[in-house]
Protein backbone atom coordinates (compact mmCIF):
# COMPACT_ATOMS: atom_id res chain seq x y z
CA UNK A 1 0.00 0.00 0.00
CA UNK A 2 2.81 2.10 1.00
CA UNK A 3 4.16 2.03 -2.82
CA UNK A 4 1.28 2.66 -4.03
CA UNK A 5 0.73 6.34 -2.43
CA UNK A 6 4.49 7.07 -3.32
CA UNK A 7 3.61 6.09 -7.17
CA UNK A 8 0.44 8.53 -7.28
CA UNK A 9 1.26 11.86 -8.84
CA UNK A 10 0.58 14.75 -6.72
CA UNK A 11 -2.31 16.37 -8.03
CA UNK A 12 -2.25 20.52 -8.12
CA UNK A 13 -5.69 21.79 -6.50
CA UNK A 14 -6.50 25.00 -7.51
CA UNK A 15 -9.38 26.83 -6.42
CA UNK A 16 -11.15 29.33 -8.08
CA UNK A 17 -12.89 32.23 -6.39
CA UNK A 18 -16.62 32.34 -7.85
CA UNK A 19 -18.46 35.47 -8.52
CA UNK A 20 -21.38 36.19 -5.77
CA UNK A 21 -24.69 37.95 -7.81
CA UNK A 22 -23.85 41.20 -6.32
CA UNK A 23 -20.26 40.86 -8.90
CA UNK A 24 -22.35 39.81 -11.94
CA UNK A 25 -24.64 42.95 -11.45
CA UNK A 26 -21.04 44.92 -11.37
CA UNK A 27 -20.25 43.47 -14.28
CA UNK A 28 -23.77 44.34 -15.81
CA UNK A 29 -24.17 48.03 -15.13
CA UNK A 30 -19.86 47.76 -16.30
CA UNK A 31 -21.05 46.44 -19.39
CA UNK A 32 -23.96 48.55 -20.08
CA UNK A 33 -21.66 51.65 -19.21
CA UNK A 34 -19.60 50.63 -22.09
CA UNK A 35 -22.69 50.34 -24.61
CA UNK A 36 -23.59 53.95 -23.79
CA UNK A 37 -20.22 54.86 -24.58
CA UNK A 38 -19.48 52.94 -27.41
CA UNK A 39 -22.71 54.55 -28.65
CA UNK A 40 -22.34 58.05 -28.19
CA UNK A 41 -18.69 57.37 -29.87
CA UNK A 42 -19.87 55.85 -32.62
CA UNK A 43 -23.01 58.74 -33.36
CA UNK A 44 -20.21 60.89 -32.52
CA UNK A 45 -18.05 59.64 -35.39
CA UNK A 46 -21.04 59.13 -37.65
CA UNK A 47 -21.79 62.90 -37.27
CA UNK A 48 -18.94 63.91 -38.50
CA UNK A 49 -18.52 61.68 -41.17
CA UNK A 50 -21.73 63.45 -42.18
CA UNK A 51 -20.76 66.90 -41.56
CA UNK A 52 -17.66 66.31 -44.14
CA UNK A 53 -19.06 64.21 -46.79
CA UNK A 54 -22.62 66.51 -47.10
CA UNK A 55 -24.52 63.27 -47.32
CA UNK A 56 -26.76 61.70 -44.44
CA UNK A 57 -25.51 58.01 -43.89
CA UNK A 58 -28.15 55.56 -44.15
CA UNK A 59 -28.25 52.57 -41.52
CA UNK A 60 -26.87 49.64 -43.82
CA UNK A 61 -24.31 51.91 -44.58
CA UNK A 62 -23.52 52.39 -41.26
CA UNK A 63 -22.78 48.63 -40.19
CA UNK A 64 -20.59 48.55 -43.82
CA UNK A 65 -18.72 51.97 -42.58
CA UNK A 66 -18.18 50.89 -38.66
CA UNK A 67 -16.85 47.07 -40.10
CA UNK A 68 -14.59 48.50 -42.79
CA UNK A 69 -13.91 52.33 -42.92
CA UNK A 70 -10.36 52.55 -41.49
CA UNK A 71 -11.97 55.79 -39.16
CA UNK A 72 -13.78 52.83 -37.21
CA UNK A 73 -10.80 51.04 -36.21
CA UNK A 74 -9.99 52.87 -33.53
CA UNK A 75 -13.50 51.84 -31.86
CA UNK A 76 -12.84 47.97 -32.01
CA UNK A 77 -10.85 47.68 -29.09
CA UNK A 78 -13.83 48.81 -26.89
CA UNK A 79 -16.12 46.48 -28.78
CA UNK A 80 -13.93 43.70 -28.45
CA UNK A 81 -13.64 44.29 -24.47
CA UNK A 82 -17.76 45.16 -24.84
CA UNK A 83 -17.69 41.22 -26.49
CA UNK A 84 -15.82 39.72 -24.18
CA UNK A 85 -17.44 41.05 -21.15
CA UNK A 86 -20.93 40.73 -22.48
CA UNK A 87 -19.43 36.73 -22.59
CA UNK A 88 -18.35 35.75 -19.50
CA UNK A 89 -21.78 37.86 -18.56
CA UNK A 90 -23.71 35.37 -20.32
CA UNK A 91 -22.01 31.95 -19.75
CA UNK A 92 -23.61 29.42 -17.95
CA UNK A 93 -20.62 28.62 -16.13
CA UNK A 94 -19.87 30.23 -12.27
CA UNK A 95 -17.87 33.68 -13.18
CA UNK A 96 -14.25 33.23 -12.05
CA UNK A 97 -12.40 36.36 -10.03
CA UNK A 98 -9.69 35.38 -12.82
CA UNK A 99 -12.24 36.34 -15.57
CA UNK A 100 -13.62 39.85 -13.06
CA UNK A 101 -9.82 40.37 -13.15
CA UNK A 102 -8.91 40.35 -16.59
CA UNK A 103 -12.31 42.49 -17.73
CA UNK A 104 -11.10 44.89 -15.08
CA UNK A 105 -7.62 45.41 -16.24
CA UNK A 106 -8.58 45.61 -20.01
CA UNK A 107 -11.15 48.08 -18.89
CA UNK A 108 -7.99 50.24 -16.88
CA UNK A 109 -5.84 49.62 -19.58
CA UNK A 110 -8.27 51.41 -22.41
CA UNK A 111 -9.84 54.05 -20.40
CA UNK A 112 -7.65 54.97 -17.13
CA UNK A 113 -3.91 54.28 -18.06
CA UNK A 114 -2.31 56.27 -19.82
CA UNK A 115 -1.77 55.01 -22.98
CA UNK A 116 -0.65 56.57 -26.75
CA UNK A 117 -3.33 54.28 -28.64
CA UNK A 118 -5.40 55.91 -31.44
CA UNK A 119 -8.01 55.32 -28.58
CA UNK A 120 -6.95 56.99 -26.67
CA UNK A 121 -6.23 59.77 -28.55
CA UNK A 122 -9.87 59.68 -30.39
CA UNK A 123 -11.29 59.27 -27.06
CA UNK A 124 -10.16 62.16 -24.91
CA UNK A 125 -10.78 64.06 -27.69
CA UNK A 126 -14.55 62.97 -28.45
CA UNK A 127 -15.03 63.25 -24.36
CA UNK A 128 -13.78 66.88 -24.86
CA UNK A 129 -16.70 67.60 -27.50
CA UNK A 130 -19.25 65.90 -25.99
CA UNK A 131 -19.89 66.54 -22.12
CA UNK A 132 -22.80 63.43 -21.49
CA UNK A 133 -19.66 61.56 -22.71
CA UNK A 134 -17.71 62.96 -20.20
CA UNK A 135 -20.39 62.66 -17.68
CA UNK A 136 -20.38 58.50 -18.71
CA UNK A 137 -16.98 58.41 -18.35
CA UNK A 138 -17.25 59.66 -14.57
CA UNK A 139 -19.70 57.36 -13.96
CA UNK A 140 -17.55 54.75 -15.48
CA UNK A 141 -14.81 55.81 -13.33
CA UNK A 142 -16.93 55.18 -10.22
CA UNK A 143 -18.24 51.68 -11.66
CA UNK A 144 -14.59 50.47 -12.22
CA UNK A 145 -13.33 51.48 -8.38
CA UNK A 146 -16.08 49.51 -7.21
CA UNK A 147 -15.43 46.49 -9.25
Amino acid sequence: ARFRKEQRAATPVVYLMKTSPEQRDKLKILTASFARIHKMLLEHQMSELEKTSGAEIKPAARLNLLLNDPDFVWLRNLSQLMAIADDVYFQKEEITGDQMQRILTASQDLFIRESKTEFTRRYKDSALKLSPLMLEHAQLLNILKTF
